[in-house]
């Protein structure tokens, strides 16, 4: 039994952070991708708490090539950006940080935004970070974000189950 089909797999860009979108998306045309996960805060797509780039360069980039967007990353693991921030002057940094990030994945037609779960502060319990949910309600862009509950120990992820809907159209 086929569990995934080729069509429906998505790169991430992750891992091309050293090249230019454009150079990305060619090689994922030479390799027969049709889907990609964008990383915003990375390769030209800029994103803080205040603004987000034109996204129409980027969907023309994609068009042009026929690729397709279906979920896109914020980048919030190298910077300050996640869930369980406990100071409310970051945690309005932080809501802006992803708020900004479901405008840009509606704009470039992204059904998903996906962000790590982040996990507050390590010498806290768990639960004191989902006692302060970030997000909550429904997002007026359309889309579902999901919360992948990542929490890192030796340098290996720990994969807490499966994506948590943080915030569902």
């Amino acid at each position: 039994m086929k569990l995934v089909s080729f069509e429906r797999l998505s790169v991430l860009n992750l891992h091309y952070f050293q090249y230019s979108l454009d150079y990305f998306l060619d090689r994922m045309v030479d390799l027969g991708i049709k889907n990609v996960e964008l990383l915003g805060g990375h390769q030209g797509m800029w994103l803080d708490p205040n603004e987000y780039q034109d996204p129409e360069p980027i969907l023309k980039k994609l068009q042009s090539r026929n690729l397709h967007c279906p979920v896109f990353t914020p980048q919030n693991c190298r910077f300050g950006y996640q869930f369980g921030v406990k100071e409310p002057e970051l945690r309005k940094k932080t809501f802006g940080f992803f708020s900004n990030g479901i405008k840009l994945a509606a704009a470039l037609g992204a059904k998903y935004m996906e962000a790590n779960s982040g996990w507050g502060y390590w010498d806290e319990p768990e639960e004191e970070d989902r006692r302060r949910p970030l997000a909550a309600g429904r997002s007026r862009h359309g889309g579902i974000a999901c919360r992948e509950p990542v929490r890192y120990t030796g340098g290996f992820p720990l994969i807490g189950g499966s994506m948590k809907l943080v915030i569902a159209s």
